[in-house]
């Protein structure tokens, strides 16, 4: 699924790489992703099958003699000017699913690999720390596999990444606070695992994030104020998790928001005045948490709103007449 941002992102690749990485030895690309695909467990009948050492668009016609195998004819590659690797895409593939590790992934043979697709996969195992040596990576997305263990906190040494989506998977620990270091990240998905701990104050450092979800974990402790310095988010959702305390009143500094769902927590206290400057909200999902205290009547400022579900709390007084 293309965002915004991740159309952006791959537009990028036609103009980040050029002949500057005319040096790149694209045998030993070639060589390390041929190992990665013989690691995987259904190789044989792998939609990877234009992955071989014949060289590209091989005829018996004798102009193709001495032609060189390149990989930027295969299957969900493509390649810069020097022919190095820069983007690989193998999401939802139509016939059958990659299964397998990352632990024989070339990451370290992929110098110029600036967008990595493997979502949509039975890919399993851990994330591997090496993953930080695709230090051009602007889309990284493993979303929608089995993967398990620890977001490696190194991943906040890959600083160009804009793009960074490890939604449901089995990941579990508590998310670094690394993460914060990744000033260029558009979008942050982590939806759907098993993370615990708190949600890292770092996250504000995180000015270009317009999407972000952390919903359908076991994330507690309380909403970072510091969330309120992400001036550019339009996605706020964190519900399903066991957040407590009250909602901090610099939410209403994200005037840009346009989903916020922080349902099924244990938040208290009252819904925080501030909220009325969020005018651009088309959906405010507030219920089964345990705020209490009057419903404010600045939610009537809210003229986008469209869905809105406050139920199951524990609110007093009468309905806003700005309703």
């Amino acid at each position: 699924m293309f965002s915004l941002f991740s159309l952006v992102a791959l537009a990028k690749l036609n103009f980040s790489f050029d002949v500057a990485s005319f040096s790149v030895n694209v045998d030993a690309e070639i060589d390390a992703l041929l190992k990665w695909k013989a690691s995987l467990q259904n190789e044989t009948h792998s939609p990877l099958s234009s992955w071989t050492l014949l060289p590209n668009n091989a005829t018996n016609s004798s102009n193709n003699q001495n032609s060189s195998p390149t990989p930027c004819s295969w299957f969900g590659i493509s390649c810069n000017q020097a022919g190095s690797v820069v983007r690989l895409n193998l999401s939802q593939l139509t016939n059958s699913s990659l299964k397998g590790t990352l632990h024989e992934f070339p990451f370290s043979s992929l110098p110029n690999l600036a967008y990595l697709d493997l979502s949509i996969n039975e890919l399993f195992g851990i994330v591997p720390i090496e993953i930080t040596h695709l230090s051009k990576l602007i889309y990284l997305d493993l979303s929608h596999n089995n993967f398990s263990g620890e977001i490696p906190p190194q991943i906040g040494q890959l600083t160009n990444l804009e793009v960074l989506h490890l939604a449901d998977n089995q990941l579990k620990g508590s998310i670094p606070s690394e993460i914060g270091q990744l000033k260029s990240l558009n979008e942050l998905s982590l939806y759907v695992n098993h993370f615990h701990g708190c949600i890292p104050a770092s996250l504000g450092n995180l000015s270009n994030l317009a999407q972000f979800y952390l919903n359908d974990n076991f994330l507690s402790c309380s909403i970072p104020s510091s969330l309120g310095n992400l001036s550019n988010l339009t996605s706020l959702c964190l519900y399903d998790n066991q957040l407590s305390a009250p909602i901090p009143p610099e939410i209403g500094n994200l005037t840009n928001l346009v989903e916020l769902d922080i349902s099924n927590n244990s938040l208290t206290g009252p819904i925080p005045y501030s909220i009325g400057n969020l005018e651009k909200l088309t959906l405010l999902q507030l219920f089964q948490n345990q705020l209490s205290g009057s419903i404010p009547p600045e939610i009537g400022n809210l003229k986008s709103l469209k869905t809105l579900s406050l139920h199951t709390n524990h609110f007093s007084g009468s309905i806003p007449t700005s309703f």
